[in-house]
């Protein structure tokens, strides 16, 4: 008779758990070391595999968002990593085999061989170290017992950058669980601590942490503060009175989207954020779609002359906010076409010797933090600053960008990728 095993899932922080377990330390038994993410070379950087990679990866970004951004609370401010799920989700893809594997890739938007050459590219191509820093850390959590393919194994060190550990999952659940939660909580420097809640029944874990911190100037200077105040009117229709961060001016201007208008706010590494205002009597939740999302993640906003001079500048005024998220993603995974990674149909067999028993995954959850004030951006994520408009060419005519109503958000790498995303119904 066979018998159902589960796993269970946390991203980052995000988690890909599978069924059963064995024992491990609090802080873990390292098993092998992740490939070093090296920067990029001039040929890496123009890579067609990385090319196509970001392309399905801001593709799944766009669909999975506005899926999630259906059950975001309307009385609170959501934060989402669509690139650590992505992240969760490509190596899951290599563990796979058969049907379960040809949905995951269908959902990356990618096929298997291309995933495999341009996935560490694209992780290399995000990874930035320093004061200022975005972090990504791939890893699979093996229960002791479990028989995973070391060819797998190899693979996703090589590939994915993707280091392995030990843990007693079934005999010693509660310090195997606390072995996770210390390594999640350093890899995003105690942003996200808590219980991963990995059951008994685990097999392996395949974990994503993403931290990102990042100031608004070279000197790390604190945002201004408006003079005047402004009335930011939340989402259920309540205001309070605020000063608002001002940034500093970007070249361009406003982009007017269907039912919203966007300019952004740059750091020092290069990061946007940018802000989706919905246009009057509509809400965050209304233009949290998935054609908004990309087109303001894609949006030219010029302001530059027929000789290639700044004409234009904006400057964004925005509230400083936090946001949280903490949700179990299966059902937007299943929507997406992953469905048989939760039942019994599920094939890991890429990954681990199942004769006997089918092994699935139970949940995939995600956890996302993420903190914009006037000293910069930190998250379970990533930001990047720009040094902002200095040209010694004509005068510059400069406009403000207030944000003083309940809004949308993204928070784009240097090269466009998604990191954070979300909404702000309230200050």
């Amino acid at each position: 008779m066979r018998k159902t095993l589960k796993i269970a899932a946390l991203a980052a922080a995000c988690i890909l758990a599978l069924s059963a377990f064995a024992a491990c330390a609090p802080r873990g038994k390292q098993l092998a070391a992740a490939k070093d993410a090296a920067p990029l070379s001039y040929e890496e950087q123009n890579s067609p595999a990385l090319a196509a990679v970001r392309e399905g990866a801001a593709g799944f970004a766009a669909r999975f968002l506005a899926a999630a951004g259906e059950n975001f609370a309307e009385d609170g401010n959501a934060a989402v990593s669509p690139v650590s799920v992505y992240a969760a989700m490509a190596m899951a893809a290599e563990c796979a085999a058969g049907k379960t594997r040809e949905q995951l890739l269908a959902a990356l938007n990618t096929d298997g061989q291309t995933l495999r050459e341009g996935f560490g590219l694209f992780y290399r191509s995000l990874a930035r170290d320093g004061k200022e820093k975005i972090v990504l850390s791939d890893s699979v959590w093996l229960d002791e017992s479990v028989a995973f393919r070391q060819d797998c194994l190899d693979t996703l060190a090589e590939s994915y950058h993707c280091a392995s550990f030990a843990a007693d999952f079934r005999g010693a659940n509660e310090r195997a669980n606390e072995a996770v939660r210390n390594f999640i909580k350093e890899q995003t420097n105690g942003l996200i601590d808590q219980d991963p809640s990995l059951g008994e029944t685990t097999r392996f874990a395949l974990i994503n942490t993403l931290y990102v911190k990042t100031k608004w100037d070279q000197e790390g200077n604190d945002l201004p503060e408006t003079d005047e105040t402004y009335a930011f009117r939340n989402a259920d229709g309540t205001t309070v009175t605020t000063r608002l961060l001002r940034a500093y001016a970007e070249t361009g201007v406003a982009y007017e989207g269907e039912n919203f208008t966007s300019f952004y706010a740059a750091t020092n590494i290069g990061c946007r954020l940018v802000f989706l205002l919905p246009d009057e009597g509509l809400t965050p939740k209304d233009v949290f779609t998935q054609e908004n999302i990309a087109a303001a993640a894609d949006a030219d906003y010029g302001g530059y002359d027929e000789n290639g001079s700044p004409r234009y500048g904006t400057r964004c005024l925005f509230p400083a906010f936090e946001a949280v998220y903490r949700e179990d993603v299966s059902p937007i995974l299943q929507d997406m076409g992953v469905t048989d990674l939760f039942t019994p149909a599920c094939d890991l067999s890429a990954a681990l010797d199942t004769e006997g028993e089918s092994v699935l995954c139970n949940k995939v959850q995600h956890v996302a933090r993420l903190k914009v004030e006037a000293k910069g951006i930190e998250g379970a994520a990533a930001t990047i600053a720009d040094a902002g408009l200095e040209s010694d060419e004509a005068p510059v005519e400069v406009f403000d960008f207030v944000v003083d109503r309940a809004f949308a958000y993204l928070l784009l790498a240097p090269d466009g990728t998604i990191l954070f995303a979300g909404a702000v119904n309230k200050i």
